[in-house]
């Protein structure tokens, strides 16, 4: 009787078991049309880091592994948000982490390392100057179809740093993709994925990008806090950054939410 209930038991799981591996099949089967390394499961944090720029994180588990996405979205609309380029404190001779580079101004809210080309018309995209930069080098997406270049290491896993614009022109998204002891970074074509999945039509590589970082400041907070790490677990130091800044009065901000 005993054999029986234990048979019967283990039968049960094995089919539990055999039900949940083709779920997790079809699930992919699914999404591969949409991603190029699907994702079984999910998990997703999102902040609202100020008015009109929010930041999210996003885990993604895979066939091959866990992989993490930090984002910020930038709405161009809003007037109080200025992006501008940071450097180092003694650029070009000694390096900083993006913390350090922007502490001296609370109006900080975001930041992220390397630079991008000159597509802004003060808040608005400039689409000849767009076009122009799209016809360099470093280019995911062009008018939402993917561009293949041959030199970005395209199939080599590492941490990639990108940056684009939706299609309604309204927001420019940043995404920097860890690679380190729990994600296994991305290729070209994955980035071009998940920048597909935010609705950007148009995306490039970060420049003078020596190591990706992004460093966004938390609600409640006055300084910028890390957000990726890098395989060294070390806070990366860099040169040259991006840095959005707020005018949004703090007070009005933290009373709105």
């Amino acid at each position: 009787m005993y054999l029986k209930s234990w048979y019967i038991i283990m039968k049960n799981i094995g089919f539990m078991s055999i039900a949940i591996v083709l779920g997790m099949l079809i699930m992919s089967e699914q999404d591969a049309a949409a991603s190029s390394l699907p994702a079984v499961h999910e998990k997703v944090m999102t902040e609202q880091v100020t008015k009109g720029l929010t930041y999210e994180v996003r885990g993604r588990l895979t066939a091959k592994g866990w992989v993490n996405l930090h984002v910020m979205k930038m709405a161009l609309s809003e007037p109080t948000l200025i992006l501008e380029t940071i450097y180092s404190k003694n650029h070009p001779d000694d390096m900083e982490t993006l913390v350090e580079m922007t502490a001296h101004d609370v109006t900080y809210t975001g930041a992220i390392s390397g630079t991008m080309k000159d597509i802004l018309d003060g808040s608005e995209i400039n689409e000849n100057l767009l076009l122009e930069a799209l016809e360099g080098e470093g280019v995911l997406l062009q008018g939402g179809e993917k561009v293949w270049e041959g030199n970005k290491k395209e199939n080599e896993r590492m941490a990639r740093s990108v940056y684009g614009i939706t299609t309604d022109r309204r927001t420019l998204v940043f995404i920097v993709v860890e690679y380190n002891l729990s994600s296994i970074g991305a290729t070209h074509e994955e980035m071009q994925d998940y920048l597909q999945n935010y609705g950007v039509v148009d995306a490039l590589y970060l420049e003078d990008v020596d190591i990706p970082s992004m460093a966004v400041r938390g609600q409640g907070a006055f300084t910028l806090s890390q957000k990726n790490v890098p395989m060294d677990e070390t806070v990366p130091e860099v040169l040259i950054g991006l840095g959005i800044r707020s005018e949004a009065p703090l007070f009005i901000w933290f009373l709105n939410q």
